[in-house]
């Protein structure tokens, strides 16, 4: 019989987070104490994939999971979730115990976790911890290959249907692993597959850039939900990569393999690359620019860009209501960059707020950063077009939680509630909240670096 909890985690596989977390609710005051288990083991996974802003709710639902089940029992279910939330905790010793725990007992190769320490050595500036992580990484994948006794295969793309593979191994049974140090002559596939969201895949640009630079030729494959990217890249990528989002026309024949996303932790690229001098990593296509600036900002007032919600169940969205303010403020004119669900709360705003709703005409990331190039400012939650303005070089203001995503690692001082820049981008700065969802205050510094701002700039 399928448990409560087997039923939640299938929903969110298919990340229908709201229909889990109804189901959460229903149980969670339940007097069947297994019952009641589960529910909180199922709310705790659902904000794992959630992510940042959803750590309070996990470690409450942590604390009254351990009054019905013993200590063993709690490790051994929430084991494999557990690392992700001392990660979004920024508890980075934790995380690092955690994970060397999940590798005693699975003998499994398991990139994920390799990932999680990684970036938690990186982020407390423990560089020849992480080195020696990254060594032991390559041999203990040396010896996961072995066991399976997997050889290069090199089979043409169109023969594989990659979409349906969920885990690395899939491409480590064709390809063999590119750890960064290879000289690499003819194809490295390219897949983001761990950090998984838009922005992610934005970050990851700069990484992919770096090794084109090297001459490599690099087939990068865009899976559906990545496609809005594809035109925006291709524009912004020299010859030798081909960027693919359909296998079946494809007859590449890769000889290595590697997700995007890992190329964020390989010594040798973290050593080449210098991002902060080499905005903007991507460019708006110019004559796409020119058009939106003659329909849609050909003014002389201070031009403020707005987004306020990116995945529907994210913890990170900030209400429009609280953006209010910024439409009291003197010779601005703001742009909605709001596409898809979260536009319906335009409505939410009263007739003098005057907003023109660029977003709608968005097709895909091309013509968001056509939109962008014209903009002074863009005021977001933290979402994909934070990344795009930073590899843009554009200014923007992220709100965020008071527990935030772990990569902002420049803001680790619990006192520090703004930052200039961002350790990834120069252009981005962040506003934190001091108290949890009290986005009215983190407005107002905004609202105030705003003002300051308007007035240099005019």
């Amino acid at each position: 019989m399928e448990t409560l909890y087997s039923e939640i985690e299938q929903l969110v596989l298919q990340k229908k987070f709201a229909e889990a977390k109804k189901l959460c609710q229903k149980y969670i005051g339940s007097l069947d104490e297994n019952l009641k288990y589960d529910a909180l083991r199922g709310l705790f996974t659902i904000h794992n994939y959630i992510g940042s802003g959803s750590v309070e709710i996990q470690g409450k639902c942590l604390e009254m999971a351990k009054k019905i089940k013993s200590p063993r029992i709690i490790e051994e279910d929430f084991r494999y979730s557990i690392p992700s939330f001392y990660f979004l905790s920024l508890d980075f010793e934790n995380v690092i115990l955690s994970c060397n725990k999940i590798k005693k007992v699975n003998s499994n190769f398991d990139l994920w976790f390799e990932l999680l320490e990684g970036f938690a050595y990186l982020y407390q500036n423990k560089f020849e911890e992480f080195q020696n992580h990254w060594v032991e990484m390559q041999e203990r994948l040396k010896k996961f290959l072995f066991y399976r006794n997997i050889k290069s295969k090199k089979v043409p793309l169109k023969l594989l249907n990659f979409e349906k593979n969920e885990r690395v191994e899939n491409y480590l049974y064709y390809y063999e692993f590119f750890d960064g140090t290879q000289n690499v002559d003819d194809f490295l596939l390219t897949f983001p597959r761990y950090l998984g969201g838009l922005g992610d895949v934005i970050q990851g640009f700069a990484f992919l850039k770096k090794l084109a630079e090297k001459k490599q030729k690099i087939v990068f494959y865009l899976s559906e939900e990545y496609r809005p990217l594809k035109d925006l890249f291709e524009k912004n990528l020299s010859s030798n990569v081909v960027v693919i989002d359909d296998f079946s026309t494809c007859d590449i024949t890769p000889s290595s393999f590697t997700p995007l996303d890992l190329l964020h932790i390989m010594p040798n690229l973290l050593a080449d690359i210098q991002v902060k001098k080499d905005f903007p990593i991507i460019k708006a296509d110019s004559e796409k620019a020119e058009k939106y600036k003659q329909k849609y900002f050909n003014n002389d007032k201070l031009k403020i860009g707005i987004k306020w919600k990116g995945d529907p169940e994210s913890e990170r969205n900030v209400p429009i209501k609280y953006f209010r303010p910024i439409f009291d403020i003197e010779n601005v004119e703001i742009y909605s960059f709001q596409k898809g669900e979260g536009i319906e709360e335009l409505e939410f705003l009263d007739k003098n707020c005057k907003i023109i709703n660029v977003g709608e005409t968005f097709e895909d990331f091309s013509d968001t950063a056509a939109a962008m190039q014209n903009i002074d400012l863009l005021i977001c939650n933290d979402t994909s077009l934070l990344h795009l303005a930073g590899v843009m070089g554009k200014l923007c203001y992220v709100l965020t939680q008071k527990v935030h995503d772990a990569r902002w690692c420049v803001d680790l001082d619990k006192d520090v509630f703004e930052c200039n820049t961002t350790s990834l981008y120069e252009s981005v700065s962040l506003f934190r909240q001091k108290e949890e969802n009290n986005w009215a205050e983190v407005m107002d510094r905004v609202v105030e670096k705003v003002k300051v701002f308007c007035k240099e700039k005019y």
